[in-house]
């Protein structure tokens, strides 16, 4: 059995060692993990905290690693529009890096958003 979801959180903060990316990453993917659950609540909370650290810092690559699973947990709270909000502006942001892999990824998620 794993450790309870604040447990992980901690332990994400204390071996970061600064590294926000890292971080960011950490915490995407305890995103998913409630995701998986079912907990949309905990997965909106990590991936908050992931969209927060990626842009702390300052690479727009690490922030829309966090959209794609972001807008999932968006969805699952019942936030469809912050959802089509967030991966419109990310989608715009992975053109201007021409970000192709992400791009698909997005426009993936964007197409199965309620209409």
């Amino acid at each position: 059995m794993g450790l309870p979801a604040g447990r992980r959180a901690q332990d994400v903060d204390r071996l970061g060692s600064g590294d926000l990316a890292g971080q960011s990453a950490a915490r995407i993917g305890l995103g998913r993990i409630g995701l998986d659950a079912g907990d949309a609540a905990e997965a909106l909370r990590q991936l908050q905290a992931a969209d927060e650290l990626g842009r702390r810092s300052g690479q727009s690559l690490v922030r829309a690693l966090a959209a794609e699973p972001l807008a999932r947990a968006l969805l699952a709270s019942g936030d469809a529009p912050a959802a089509r909000a967030l991966l419109e502006e990310t989608l715009a942001g992975c053109r201007r890096m021409e970000a192709r892999p992400l791009l698909a990824r997005l426009e993936s998620a964007l197409a199965e958003l309620p209409a």
